[in-house]
């Protein structure tokens, strides 16, 4: 084989592997309403209005078409945040993103993924330090925080759906406030879900008494001690 022809095989299967790369396929959900506001591994905040995606490992910025495999609509969204982080998926749109896909009712879909745009050069994740005030949600109808006290650690949820679902449900079984505590790993976050604000660890031991049968490993906390 001569030195062109050689060239030219290594060439093709570099394009090959890179086009392999450049496409994927698997299911796709989208961002709570809680995460509207919230810091992404960009630096940017979540907008559910804006046409953006998270993925684990697609370089920050890069544009990606989404055609959703059950009605083959189509858009293209840039990638601004990591995740998600629940096996058998490979893309967190933003709400608008998901209207236009047509999948909102169903909260997630099939979809495949081609890659438009690479390139960009950033590859690294944005690491970000963030007081307890953008950690914590409270589970009202308005995202804000109180001052905390005592409360009970129920457990923690790689799904941030199910995490704010569960803890509405807890909130109306047990008249206590709830609270999701979003946690930064080095890739990806976990949910934890609190219950409870209580002046005294006394009022608190007693929400754990009731909650012990559901939640074994549920244990009383103070809240200011959270990291």
């Amino acid at each position: 084989m001569t030195r062109n022809a050689i060239i030219t095989v290594v060439l093709s299967l570099l394009l090959s592997a890179q086009a392999a790369t450049a496409q994927e396929v698997g299911w796709a959900s989208f961002y709570h309403d809680y995460f509207n506001g919230k810091r992404t591994a960009s630096g940017e905040l979540y907008s559910s209005k804006k046409l953006t995606a998270a993925h684990r490992t697609l370089p920050i910025g890069t544009m990606v078409k989404v055609t959703n495999l059950a009605n083959d609509r189509s858009i293209v969204v840039r990638i601004n945040d990591r995740g998600p982080f629940v096996q058998g998926r490979i893309l967190d749109l933003s709400r608008a993103a998901a209207e236009q896909l047509g999948y909102i009712a169903a909260g997630s879909t099939r979809v495949s993924m081609e890659v438009i745009n690479n390139s960009v050069i950033e590859v690294q994740d944005t690491v970000h330090t963030a007081p307890l005030s953008d950690l914590m949600y409270m589970i009202t109808e308005v995202d804000t925080c109180t001052k905390l006290q005592y409360g009970v650690k129920l457990g923690s949820f790689d799904d941030p759906k199910l995490a704010f679902t569960l803890s509405k449900e807890l909130k109306a079984k047990y008249n206590a406030v709830a609270y999701v505590q979003n946690v930064k790993l080095v890739k990806g976050s976990l949910f934890r879900i609190y219950l409870g604000n209580f002046d005294t660890i006394e009022e608190a031991n007693k929400l754990q008494a009731a909650l012990r049968k559901l939640y074994p490993e549920c244990k009383v906390v103070s809240y200011d001690g959270l990291k």
